[in-house]
């Protein structure tokens, strides 16, 4: 098996900061600016502890709304497929981080 290289890091992708809240949620982390979490405590949740009634505990319905002068407000919501995808983002660049001797991960 040839060694990771380290300058070859997993692309994180773009997330709300209001979505990214409702997946830490779902692996069991408090609402927060910025997440520094250790890599391997990360993964041991996803691979433990994320079961689907976790993730259908995020899924937010999509609402629309129209404020008092006409405002239109929408919401898309998050689906838990939406929810999957990000955990398993966050699973490879915490394995990502394993593999080549980073600790700790932060989202934010």
């Amino acid at each position: 098996m040839p060694e990771p290289v380290q300058d070859e890091a997993p692309e994180s992708g773009s997330i709300s900061n209001t979505n990214i809240d409702e997946v830490m949620s779902v692996l069991g982390y408090p609402v927060n600016d910025a997440y520094t979490i250790p890599a391997k405590e990360i993964l041991y949740k996803i691979r433990e502890f994320v079961m689907p009634s976790d993730i259908e505990k995020g899924v937010r319905e999509p609402t629309r709304e129209v404020g008092e002068r006409g405002a239109k407000f929408y919401d898309p919501g998050i689906d838990s497929k939406y929810i999957q995808d990000v955990i398993r983002r966050i699973e490879h660049i915490a394995q990502w981080a394993v593999d080549n001797d980073h600790p700790t991960i932060t989202i934010s």
